[in-house]
């Protein structure tokens, strides 16, 4: 039995759709201090005296809701002056892009961990709010929707002590972003079709079987 998907009523169909006007893959470095009141109330000072085997690292949160950022979340961004047009000539072509400046808004919480006397502990500061200035090149005509993917991040922290009293963190960040211009278009679908379910597999019931016999040893007549 042949089993297929019924697709019947061929006719053309409007969808919505995301249209991507541009997009880029950009690298970005951002180097900041943070000072130690900015890091909260900690515990446990983690350059204290008794503090062995301490480690820092960095935790990149949204800076609203302070859900980690995993690779393809969305950063929020607040564009800081208007579009500006600008011509290019590319390959021959006049092609006309706007320069985009925008700020970045990232969260970043710092995990210490030790061995505070003979005691381990984990211990995390308050959201450290870090803002990027940034200006692109794309293709973003008016209404169109700027939108900045985390791709990844490395980061790298420098722990600085003043005796037995922690006085900053120095964080290195090394950020690859996903940056588009888009807009909701409505488009049309040549020979789009409505699908119906397809049909039900049948399970065919066989008729028992039986090993084979041995009627010279067993159950033969007579």
């Amino acid at each position: 039995m042949a089993v297929r998907s019924r697709c019947d009523s061929i006719e053309s169909m409007c969808i919505n759709a995301q249209k991507i006007y541009d997009w880029v893959v950009l690298q970005n470095s951002v180097a900041s201090t943070i000072n130690a009141a900015d890091l909260g109330n900690l515990a446990i000072d983690p350059c204290g005296a008794a503090i062995s085997k301490m480690t820092a690292r960095c935790i990149l949160v949204d800076p609203e809701t302070g859900e980690p950022l995993a690779p393809g979340s969305v950063i929020k961004t607040f564009e800081i002056s208007g579009r500006q047009s600008t011509s290019l000539v590319i390959d021959g072509a006049l092609i006309t892009l706007q320069k985009i400046s925008f700020v970045k808004m990232l969260g970043l919480i710092i995990e210490f961990s030790g061995i505070n006397g003979s005691t381990p502990f984990i211990e995390q500061s308050a959201t450290v709010l870090i803002e990027v200035p940034e200006t692109v090149l794309l293709c973003a005509p008016d209404d169109t929707e700027l939108t900045v993917y985390l791709s990844s991040v490395q980061c790298k922290l420098k722990v600085n002590c003043s005796g037995d009293v922690l006085t900053s963190v120095n964080a290195t960040l090394e950020l690859c972003q996903s940056i588009q211009t888009s807009q909701e278009v409505t488009v049309e679908v040549g020979r789009a079709a409505f699908c119906q379910p397809r049909e039900i597999l049948k399970l065919e019931c066989s008729t028992p079987s039986y090993p084979p016999q041995c009627p010279i040893l067993f159950g033969k007549n007579g």
